[in-house]
């Protein structure tokens, strides 16, 4: 997900790309590999966003297949709580874009911080969407890796406060595939001191740079769901190193001893602790079996 910036200074806002089919209106956002842009695609005048990839890692080829690799992915999934990717290419002078549906609502990580922890069954309802749209994502062989509120967008629509749409593919990685080795959580997910995945989401083999498989998107999708109950991440520490120790050594706190106020029905609870097993052998297997438990 991306961050709001300034626009002051931006070259691109009123010039086309693609050939002039797709005019760049306002900044939406800018995130570590690049900025997000508003744009109108004027054949039909229709809005979409386009990812731009910042120049400066245009020129590494390491983050240019990466950013490939995200309309790739990306590309290949259709289920409604995915974002739709309709396009993607190189500017004339070698810059990259991605050409997406353009969201208007917020992201998760914005909704808590407006509103702080929300209910039950509010978030049995963003977590069921979110599982959906994981599902299809392992069942085209791909782990997204870098599952959190920012890169989980509340849009509202036809009467559904809270359809949820998951975002951001950029270190997302085929189960099958080794290539791009050298951009790994072997190397603290980080290239020239751009982040690529995120220490208080991260799973505790991720951590390792251990072989990762679907499970170590449900140990996000555990810490989550925590943290829309609670308001609060399990582990938080000053710095990132010591939070990623923390998910390798220190025990999930409890419900009841985070926040003892907290009414909390023991299923659910359950569900979040079982989600958050430091072994992967002993976490919850697959997100069809997660909804299974949340229906």
């Amino acid at each position: 997900m991306t961050t709001p910036v300034s626009e002051s200074n931006d070259t691109l806002i009123g010039k086309t790309i693609d050939h002039g089919r797709y005019e760049l209106l306002r900044v939406i956002g800018e995130g570590g590999m690049g900025k997000v842009y508003e744009a109108r695609q004027k054949r039909v005048d229709r809005l979409v966003a386009v990812k731009v990839l910042h120049s400066h890692w245009a020129k590494d080829p390491k983050l240019v297949a990466r950013f490939k690799r995200e309309a790739f992915t990306a590309s290949q999934f259709r289920h409604p709580n995915t974002v739709m990717i309709y396009d993607h290419g190189e500017t004339e002078n070698g810059g990259l874009y991605i050409i997406m549906e353009l969201l208007k609502g917020q992201s998760l990580l914005s909704l808590l911080d407006r509103e702080g922890p929300l209910s039950l069954e509010r978030s049995l309802k963003i977590m069921e969407q979110v599982c959906g749209a994981v599902t299809e994502v392992h069942r085209c062989g791909v782990i997204h890796r870098d599952i959190k509120p920012e890169n989980i967008q509340i849009d509202p629509r036809d009467g559904h406060p809270d359809f949820v749409k998951l975002l951001d593919f950029s270190i997302a990685k085929l189960v099958n595939d080794n290539g791009l080795s050298s951009i790994d959580t072997k190397q603290n997910l980080t290239i020239q001191g751009a982040v690529f995945g995120t220490p208080q989401y991260m799973s505790p083999e991720q951590v390792r740079g251990r072989t990762l498989d679907q499970r170590t998107d449900l140990y996000a999708i555990g810490v989550i769901f925590y943290q829309m109950l609670t308001g609060f991440v399990p582990f938080s520490e000053p710095s990132p190193q010591g939070t990623m120790m923390a998910h390798l050594t220190e025990p999930v706190p409890r419900f009841e001893e985070r926040v003892p106020h907290l009414d909390i029905h023991p299923a659910a609870a359950q569900i979040i602790y079982d989600c958050l097993e430091k072994n992967p052998q002993e976490r919850i297997e697959s997100c069809d079996a997660l909804n299974q438990r949340l229906l």
